[in-house]
């Protein structure tokens, strides 16, 4: 009879602590302040481009996604994107600025624009609705580039990393 309680015992434990650790980060309220490190993955379209020659090109392009933080349940976790992109290729060097609007699971919005060099870029937060109201944010982006699947078409992933801080 001990043998058989022992094995309930734990066998009842572990699952508890099963439980336990696969429900955290949901339910969570935000915490106010911290680091941020997410991955975006989105595909979009080329809209318009202009070009004089294969070294000089300008290009439009217009995007949705979705972000999955390391850590689930922490800033903008399971948020989905969109954005407008100008990215133009003039001889050797490339730069790319995006806006971008996401939308957490509450509903609540942020607006951030990213620049850079298509490899990495610097974002700084424009603005949000409800708890990102106010708030602060600086990070980078590093972009990791897929093969396009077909001609006018792109996908991409980027991590995401850096503070933010409600008001």
């Amino acid at each position: 009879m001990k043998v058989k309680f022992r094995k309930f015992a734990i066998r009842g434990s572990l699952f508890l602590a099963l439980c336990g650790v696969s429900t955290i980060g949901f339910g969570q309220s935000l915490a106010k302040e911290g680091n941020y490190d997410y991955m975006s993955c989105f595909s979009g379209e080329e809209r318009g481009s202009i070009s004089t020659d294969a070294s000089h090109r300008a290009v439009l392009q217009d995007y949705t996604g979705s972000n999955r933080a390391a850590v689930p349940g922490t800033y903008l976790d399971g948020s989905s994107f969109h954005c407008i992109a100008l990215v133009n290729s003039l001889g050797p060097r490339t730069a790319r600025t995006s806006v971008c609007e996401a939308v957490d699971k509450d509903g609540d919005r942020t607006f951030t624009r990213f620049t850079g060099d298509g490899v990495t870029a610097e974002n700084v937060f424009i603005g949000g609705t409800g708890k990102y109201v106010g708030m602060e944010r600086a990070g980078k982006a590093e972009y990791i580039q897929f093969p396009v699947i077909q001609p006018g078409t792109f996908q991409t992933c980027v991590r995401q990393t850096g503070t933010y801080k409600l008001k």
